[in-house]
């Protein structure tokens, strides 16, 4: 008997509609197998899968080409060619594969040949009249999805959570959705961890997203109104500093690496030595001959070089670091705001007379303009004030979003903290915290919050 691989897919409702629905194709392709006395090895089923879609993005496909150069199948069969392709250069490509393990391919409602010159050539025409099909209707939508999107339309029914469509567009759902939605925006900020804000949606929301779906959500930019790339497409339910800060929270995350022992630092990256500057480096350290180890941060200049470069010599223990932040998390907090708004509401002479000198070549211009002062009068002003202008240093202070800081709720985090597993811890500390100043003696110099 022959082996038969039974391949299955269905791309949109409207295939399944005419028949194609992947039960469908089962019942037509066991059928087939069944009066032909095939062996059916497997079925192989992709589901809302294009056939445009490169072969090699097709999960189902690719299980069905390991099992035919793994020798296991000697026929597949498939109900039409469009199931199977509808790109040539594709096509020949898994039919070399195909060739190489002397693998044949039917359809049972279409009657291929692929033995002779004339039946090869029917397959060419064929394929290339589906992939040209596909690709007048790739545009047809692309271009009815362009018109909607210039009238603010929605493009489907289906819309991000907290939204719902009204008279065509977009507009903000049921208030229940539209709070659920700000509050994982605003526990993410907390948390810093997509994995701990999906358990929290579970325990206080009538929802049980995955991880990765939260993830989603937060990077979603139509909550500021943005759909496909469009701005104020669409009421926003979440400002644009809570966003920006979200996705800020986003890519340090990227730069955290574990570590080859696979052990989880909770501070990897975030601790630098006060004394020379450079980041301090994470160690375990066993606990002699005990089951449970301590994990300690050093200077890693001192490390290397001695005293000749820094002398920072002392080891700090994670624990007592990471109980001292737990203890005095929102007194750190409340000292860093208090330091920046003073800072930055404070006046700036310098900045201040920038602007009078500035002022006054507007000011010298206009006169100039007006006939009022002569070219060389214009000219020896203008250096003057220049040169005065070009003395000025202006230091400003750095304009942070606070917004995260200033809702921060210490028994909410620390409450979360404590039944987080360690990556979820180190991502709660990595999404409030950019770096730590430590000082020689292992006291905290300053925290520079995220």
């Amino acid at each position: 008997m022959l082996r038969a691989g039974l391949y299955i897919r269905v791309s949109t409702e409207e295939q399944a509609l005419h028949g194609y629905s992947l039960t469908a194709q089962r019942e037509a392709l066991t059928k087939y197998a069944q009066e032909h006395s095939y062996c059916i090895v497997d079925y192989y089923m992709d589901e809302g899968l294009s056939a445009r879609k490169s072969f090699t993005k097709r999960k189902e496909f690719m299980r069905l080409l390991d099992d035919v150069k793994a020798d296991r199948l000697d026929v597949i069969l498939i109900i039409k060619l469009d199931r199977w392709f509808r790109s040539i250069r594709d096509y020949y490509k898994v039919q070399e594969i195909l060739e190489a393990h002397h693998v044949d391919w039917k359809t049972v409602y279409e009657n291929y040949d692929t033995s002779t010159a004339s039946g090869r050539l029917h397959i060419n025409i064929m394929l290339s009249v589906a992939q040209d099909e596909a690709d007048r209707t790739s545009e047809r939508v692309k271009f009815v999805f362009a018109n909607k999107i210039q009238r603010g339309e929605a493009i489907a029914g289906i819309v991000p959570r907290g939204y719902k469509v009204e008279n065509k567009h977009i507009v903000p759902g049921e208030p229940k959705d539209v709070e659920m939605v700000q509050d994982i925006f605003s526990k993410f900020l907390l948390y810093g961890s997509a994995y701990t804000t999906a358990r929290y949606v579970w325990e206080h929301w009538d929802w049980n997203p995955a991880p990765k779906t939260i993830k989603n959500l937060l990077k979603n930019p139509v909550y500021i109104g943005t759909y496909y790339g469009v701005e104020n497409y669409c009421e926003g339910i979440i400002d644009k500093d809570t966003f920006a800060q979200v996705q800020e929270v986003f890519e340090r995350k990227v730069t955290t690496k574990s570590a080859p022992t696979g052990r989880i630092y909770l501070f990897s990256g975030m601790l630098r030595c006060a004394n020379c500057g450079r980041l301090m480096s994470a160690f375990y350290a066993p606990n002699s001959g005990k089951s449970d180890g301590r994990v300690y941060y050093r200077c890693e200049s001192h490390a290397r070089h001695g005293y000749n470069v820094c002398t920072h010599s002392k080891h700090l223990n994670e624990k007592k670091l990471e109980k001292m932040l737990l203890e005095n998390i929102g007194p750190y907090i409340d000292q860093y705001l208090i330091e920046y708004r003073a800072k930055t509401t404070a006046s700036n002479p310098a900045k201040a007379e920038r602007a009078k000198i500035s002022a006054k070549l507007e000011k010298l211009k206009e006169l100039y303009l007006n006939d009022l002062i002569s070219l060389d009068e214009y000219r020896k002003d203008y250096a003057q004030y220049m040169e005065r202008l070009n003395q000025i240093v202006v230091v400003d202070y750095p304009k942070l979003n606070t917004l995260a800081l200033e809702k921060f709720q210490v028994q909410d985090f620390q409450a979360v903290y404590t039944t987080a597993g360690r990556e979820e811890q180190r991502s709660m500390w990595r999404g409030i915290i950019r770096e730590i100043a430590i000082t020689q003696n292992n006291e905290i110099e300053r925290i520079y919050f995220a």
